[in-house]
């Protein structure tokens, strides 16, 4: 460790400093010293002064953004209106003097700028009462909301987050407890679009050429390419045969335990409650919607671009014309009843606002007088463009103040709340309303329009709900341990590998950890009938290790399994003959109805394929989801052959992935498989890559390949030896290795 010379550094050392030949005397260093000090002493003094005077020009120039600064139009932002210039100079009421005192105000500014702030500090928002028309408060308070919000949920989907398609607008709502059967009417009308419901009207089925099915949708859309239709009907088979994952962003305006819990079981949702807490009083009061700009703020702070929907609407058809519009032009924003027609329920927008609300934004009535009203419930936003800062953000300031989005005197007969604000700022910046009255239909507008035209619909309060019992609930995870009776010890020698530390299937509770990470299933799978001894033992195994665990009191394995499942194949004795029986009980197991409908993706991990790292099951998981993410309609993902076994030359048992793999539950796999089986039926894990290599199978092969996915977290060392340190050494991704010999 460098240590220092402390005599070159003392203070009495060299005091008779050396100037050419001749040192200096002490009454002369004394002259220096003192002139120094008094020069010090000046310096101070006029850098104190000057202190003072930037902390009080600081205090009265915020260049926090104002409304102003985002009504402005692109045109006219090279010069300062000036009505800015005002704002610029004119003393602003200061933190110190909103909050309290002094020492409070330096607390806050130390508050917003942590990544997460703590409970406990937001005692200073909730006392803000919000009697400035200034906005500065307003975006320090969106500041800590977003930043709290992405920590919430980065720590509440850290390992199982929504997939984000960035170029694909995140479907955003809101509800109450009041409207919770609208949403889920509304959810119900996505998934049946978007999820499973879709692959019913499909004809999934996989058969050899010459005579591949001829599916009416598949042809005719296959017929828009005007290359060869057999390599196209591939094309398209391969992308509407899958279900997509089209994430709903539900704000909570205040739904009960059991409407909470009941939206967490669902497929692609995802719940995020406002904290009214740090909002002025207004916004609890719903009626104001005060609610609805800040909502969708939120969620563009999160996702590049959002369709907002009221929850009582309900999709037709696909949002492909909605994004186009999105897309072209920025934004999307629609004409309240889309054609006028004798059921049209609003006025003009000078007819529906406030004369309060006009003087507060400074407008006058008779510019906007026979404005139509646009919608403030159906609304598509880009973060960062046009309509973004001239629209959706001066709604959202203007709704911070209750004065402004509901004023006194105001009620359903003269004001429309968030409509009228909305459709107040996109005629001022020059934006026209879609009108084509197929892009959302009512009861009134839609007369002679086809159902399969129209993309939005609106019930208007019809009690029908006809899409709740298509709403889609969220399957997990699922670690299966096939094996045949008497591979029982090695499934025994497996749990007492996962009873020791070193090989725990996952990792302690941790801050990050969720509890939607719990949400797998260990599963042992037997080839014969039901057998309660064989399931003591294995139960007595895994509850051993509660007295050889070294992971303070918790349970190694049960920690890590929402259940322990039992399965039993029930082969026959013919059925059960090697090397068909695997075969047989892998396909049983997939083609299992109550299996793909409670499972996404399982992790299928036989006998002798074995752990060589702890938390192995953390690491199958975040592949998945990781792959569920950049790739959702993978197949599998799994290893080729790693040994030095000499295999042969055919391409199927050079290059196929090892049946120890994690896979999909997807019904293009699954109808996949069952050709394939039907065809070969040998080894449920060579199989699919004789009908793959065939040549001609190819028009099939280079549409789905991109599904198969090689990866190096399990590697097959079938018949070849290998060595575990070795292994771990050189390849840190991987966590287990199946078959072969360990030295």
């Amino acid at each position: 460790m460098p240590t220092f010379d402390h005599s070159r550094y003392s203070p009495t050392k060299h005091l008779m400093l050396p100037l050419g030949s001749k040192p200096i005397n002490g009454r002369l260093i004394l002259f220096i010293l003192g002139a120094s000090i008094f020069l010090n002493l000046v310096l101070l003094m006029m850098w104190t002064s000057h202190s003072k005077s930037s902390s009080s020009s600081t205090t009265t120039n915020s260049d926090t953004p104002s409304s102003s600064m985002f009504k402005s139009s692109e045109k006219e932002d090279t010069t300062l209106s000036e009505k800015q210039q005002q704002v610029t100079t004119k003393p602003t009421t200061t933190i110190p003097q909103l909050l309290g005192s002094s020492s409070s105000a330096i607390l806050l500014e130390k508050v917003i700028e942590k990544e997460c702030p703590y409970a406990s500090d937001l005692i200073e928002f909730e006392k803000n009462q919000f009697k400035s028309k200034d906005k500065s408060e307003m975006w320090k308070i969106l500041k800590l909301m977003t930043s709290q919000e992405e920590m919430n949920h980065h720590l509440r989907n850290g390992a199982n987050r929504d997939s984000i398609n960035f170029g694909v607008p995140h479907i955003v709502t809101a509800t109450s407890s009041d409207y919770f059967d609208r949403l889920e009417n509304f959810v119900g009308s996505v998934h049946r679009l978007y999820g499973g419901h879709k692959v019913t009207s499909i004809n999934s089925q996989v058969t050899s050429p010459p005579d591949h099915p001829n599916d009416e949708t598949i042809t005719r859309i296959g017929k828009t390419f005007t290359s060869h239709m057999k390599s196209n009907y591939w094309l398209v088979w391969n992308s509407v045969t899958t279900s997509e994952n089209r994430p709903i962003l539900v704000y909570d305006l205040g739904l009960t335990k059991e409407q909470r819990e009941k939206v967490k079981t669902w497929k692609n949702v995802e719940l995020v409650t406002i904290n009214f807490d740090l909002l002025p009083n207004h916004f609890r009061n719903l009626i104001s919607f005060a609610w609805k700009p800040l909502a969708m703020y939120l969620a563009l702070q999160r996702f590049p671009s959002i369709i907002f929907l009221d929850s009582g609407v309900e999709l037709w058809n696909r949002l492909d014309r909605v994004e186009d519009i999105l897309f072209t032009k920025g934004h999307f924003h629609v004409a309240q009843e889309g054609l006028h027609t004798s059921w049209k329920c609003c006025g003009t927008v000078g007819e529906l606002t406030h004369d309060k609300s006009f003087e507060y934004l400074g407008l006058k009535r008779e510019d906007y007088h026979s404005k139509e009203m646009c919608s403030g419930g159906i609304q598509g936003y880009i973060r960062g463009s046009y309509s973004y800062r001239n629209v959706l953000i001066p709604t959202l300031e203007c709704a911070w103040d209750e004065n402004c989005i509901t004023p006194p005197g105001s009620s359903l007969k003269n004001h429309r709340q968030d409509q009228s604000i909305f459709s107040l700022h996109i005629h001022k910046a020059g934006i026209t309303c879609e009108k084509d009255v197929r892009l959302w239909g009512n009861p009134g507008n839609r007369e002679g329009v086809p159902d399969n035209e129209i993309v939005i619909y609106l019930r208007k309060g019809d009690k029908t709900k006809p899409y709740i019992s298509l709403v889609e609930k969220k399957k997990i995870f699922a670690t299966v341990i096939p094996f045949i009776e008497r591979q029982l010890v090695s499934v025994l020698q497996n749990i007492d590998l996962w009873n020791t530390p070193y090989y725990v299937p996952c990792n302690e509770d941790g801050i990050l950890q969720a509890e939607e990470e719990f949400d797998s299933d260990l599963i042992f799978y037997s080839n014969k009938k039901r057998n309660e001894k064989l399931e003591e033992q294995i139960l007595e195994k895994i509850n051993a290790g509660s007295t050889t665990s070294h992971t303070s009191g918790k349970h190694p394995i049960l920690k890590c399994f929402r259940n322990i499942v039992f399965k039993y194949a029930d082969l026959s004795a013919e059925r059960d003959k090697y090397p068909h029986g695997p075969t047989n009980q892998f396909y049983d197991l997939i083609h299992d109805p109550t299996f793909h409908s409670t499972y996404d993706h399982f992790f299928y991990m036989e006998p002798d394929c074995r752990a060589v790292r702890p938390n192995w099951l953390d690491a199958v998981k975040s592949i998945t989801k990781e792959y569920s993410i950049s790739k959702p309609d993978f197949w599998y993902i799994g290893s080729n052959y790693r040994g030095d076994y000499d295999l042969g030359t055919q391409l199927q048992t050079r290059y196929h992935i090892n049946g120890n793999a994690i896979y999909s539950t997807d019904v293009a796999f699954r109808s996949f498989l069952k050709h394939v089986d039907s065809v070969f039926h040998f080894s449920y894990d060579t199989d699919p890559f004789v009908f793959l290599f065939d040549p001609k199978h190819y028009d099939f092969t280079k549409h789905i390949w991109n599904r198969i996915i090689f990866h190096d977290f399990v590697q097959n060392w079938w018949h070849a030896n290998w060595n575990e340190k070795s292994l771990r050494d050189l390849y840190p991704r991987t966590y287990f290795v199946h078959g072969g010999k360990k030295e």
